[in-house]
Parts: C-alpha cells; sequence; structure tokens
C-alpha cells in the first residue's frame, strides 16, 4: 500500500489509469446488480408458479372427483331420471373444468421448470460478473497500488502513520456515521475504523485525534536566541 498526501490521492483520482480503472469498476458493478436482480426475480416468479401449479392440480383434482359423483346419480322412476340427466350435465361440465385446470396445472409446472432454468443462468452471470469484480480489485492493487476492499480503496497517509485515506466505491448514505458518496475521500482512523470516517482535509491531519491515543507530537520549535547588543 503506498504511502500518498490528500493531495497524491487527488491527483490520482484525475489521471488516466484510475479513470480506466473507474469505468471497468462501474461496468462490473452494473452487470453484478442486473444478474443479482434478475436471478432473484427469476426465482420468485418460479416459486410463484410452482405454487400456482400445485392449487390448479388440486382444483383439477377436486373436480375430478365431483364429476365422478354427478355420474354416480343412479336412474329409477322418471323424477330421478330428470335428476340424473341433470347430475349427468353438471358431470360433463365439471369433467371439462377438470381438464382444463389438469392442463393448466401441467403449463404451470413447465413455467416453473423454464423460470428455474432461467434463474440458474442468471446465477451463472452472476458468479461471472463477481468474478470482474475480484480480478478488478486485484488490479487496482497492483496498477494503483492501493488495498482494496469492498467499498473502498485505501492508501496510507502521508501525514499521519496512524491513518488512511478511503476512496469511496458507492454511495452509502446509511453504512458508516456520515453519508458516503462514491469518490470521496475519506480518512480512516486506526483506533476509530471504518464506521467512524472522516472527510479527508486539506490540513492533512484531520479533524480529530484518536480515541486513546493521546495528543501527537508535535515538531520541537526552535528556541530564541537572546539578541547580543
Amino acid at each position: 500500500m503506498r504511502s500518498l498526501r490528500l493531495a497524491d490521492v487527488r491527483e490520482l483520482l484525475h489521471g488516466q489509469p484510475f479513470a480506466a480503472w473507474w469505468s471497468k469498476w462501474q461496468h462490473a458493478t452494473g452487470g453484478v446488480r442486473e444478474a443479482r436482480a434478475r436471478r432473484q426475480d427469476l426465482l420468485s416468479q418460479s416459486g410463484l408458479m410452482t405454487v400456482r401449479s400445485e392449487l390448479a392440480q388440486r382444483a383439477a383434482t377436486d373436480a375430478s372427483s365431483r364429476a365422478g359423483d354427478a355420474e354416480a346419480a343412479g336412474a329409477g322412476s322418471f323424477e330421478r331420471w330428470l335428476l340424473g340427466a341433470e347430475h349427468a350435465l353438471v358431470a360433463r361440465r365439471t369433467k371439462r373444468e377438470a381438464e382444463r385446470l389438469f392442463q393448466e396445472a401441467e403449463e404451470r409446472r413447465s413455467r416453473a421448470k423454464k423460470l428455474a432454468a432461467e434463474a440458474e443462468q442468471a446465477a451463472r452471470e452472476l458468479r461471472d460478473a463477481e468474478r470482474r469484480q475480484t480480478a478488478l480489485l486485484a488490479a487496482a492493487r497492483e496498477t494503483l497500488g492501493c488495498v482494496p476492499g469492498t467499498s473502498f480503496l485505501y492508501w496510507r497517509h502521508g501525514d499521519d502513520a496512524r491513518a488512511a485515506f478511503a476512496v469511496a466505491l458507492a454511495d452509502d448514505p446509511d453504512g458508516a456515521n456520515i453519508e458516503v458518496k462514491a469518490l470521496e475521500i475519506y480518512t480512516v482512523r486506526r483506533q476509530r475504523g471504518v464506521p467512524l470516517l472522516e472527510p479527508a482535509r486539506d490540513d492533512g491531519l484531520g479533524a480529530t485525534t484518536d480515541e486513546g491515543d493521546g495528543p501527537r507530537e508535535q515538531p520541537p520549535r526552535e528556541r530564541s536566541r537572546p539578541h547580543r547588543r
């Protein structure tokens, strides 16, 4: 990890190597985000379609049972014959309904399987995108001289051995004690850590001292010599 002053970090962020890396990083991050959202959506659709298939199957089984009951009406007197004829009509109608529901259940099962296969493809795309992200973080270590994290790139603080500079890789309004903005530079102190970030300051040392570290040592002042007459 290189040791840089704030001006050096700013210069690095405006350089061509970082611009090229950042463009690839945004593309990879977008790929991860899209693949993850697509996979989750497909899994949700597949699960819903499976449930709907099961419901249609149950309804079809119930309709088939009712059709059988309607067909069982016997014949005897004219009155019973009339009722039997009505039951036969109901049975035919219920059979058609059962057949439709069985077909619907099968179509939904097929659709659920297709969605599950698409979700698996999206999962493979997600793994590929995550590998590209990992490769880019490794490249940042080599080309930019930083320690890459999942949310920040870090450089040693050139003016404070107990601190580092952190450049945010994405907006994060809730991830730390302050709202984090992509490409903004923050100061991270050894005792406070990433959860307690400070905006990087031009005075080089930041706004506060490390908790428990005590005051920083200041360079000794040269004593004024008495003026000889």
